[in-house]
């Protein structure tokens, strides 16, 4: 007993000799040293596995980002562009007019007024070849006949003519007799170039 123990002993002080004295411990196993290391590796592991995944998640949405700007930059370009499909406009001559009226003005100028015309009755009515001739010194003809017919009967009426040259002022006889249908053919007979066949009355 220590001389410095200042209480008097007891039931407790009572020891037998083979008795074990001091702390006891029991020996630790070989897993109880190991698995704080093998917690750690894990814990780090899957730290790292998710920063990993997380810059992984954060560079696919910027580079899906840029993707996305990069479509809308161009979809604006082409909004923007202009498109090059304007019409053509219309030039003038040197009088203010355009090419429009200057190619009515040249089919005017083919008109020859002063080319004969021979209008032939066709049908039962008369008069109706002076009147057709009359139609057509009203337009501004001077040289106009008028004349029976004695073809073949026709089923209804046309102008004839024969050279190319006349073919304006066919179609001019034509449109004055009300008459659509225009035919050249190789020879006349009756002494005009251009015979004007009516099978119809006048308006």
């Amino acid at each position: 007993m220590s001389k410095s123990y200042r209480y008097p002993p007891d039931e407790f002080d009572d020891v037998p000799e083979d008795a074990p004295t001091g702390v006891h411990r029991v020996p630790r196993s070989p897993w109880r040293k190991v698995v704080p290391f093998v917690v750690v590796a894990v814990v780090f592991a899957v730290v790292a596995y998710g920063g990993v995944t997380l810059a992984s998640n954060l560079l696919r949405s910027d580079g899906a980002s840029a993707t996305d700007k990069t479509t809308s930059a161009s979809k604006s370009t082409t909004k923007s562009t202009p498109k090059a499909t304007s019409k053509p406009k219309a030039t003038k001559t040197a009088s203010g007019s355009d090419d429009t009226a200057g190619a009515d003005d040249t089919a005017s100028a083919d008109v020859d007024h002063a080319t004969a015309v021979a209008v032939k009755n066709g049908a039962a009515i008369t008069g109706l070849a002076a009147k057709g001739a009359a139609k057509l010194t009203a337009d501004g003809f001077t040289t106009v006949t008028a004349a029976d017919y004695t073809g073949t009967k026709l089923a209804d009426s046309v102008v004839y003519y024969v050279q190319d040259g006349d073919k304006a002022t066919a179609q001019e006889v034509a449109a004055t007799l009300g008459i659509s249908d225009v035919e050249q053919v190789s020879a006349l007979s009756g002494g005009a170039p251009i015979i004007a066949v009516l099978v119809h009355d006048l308006s």
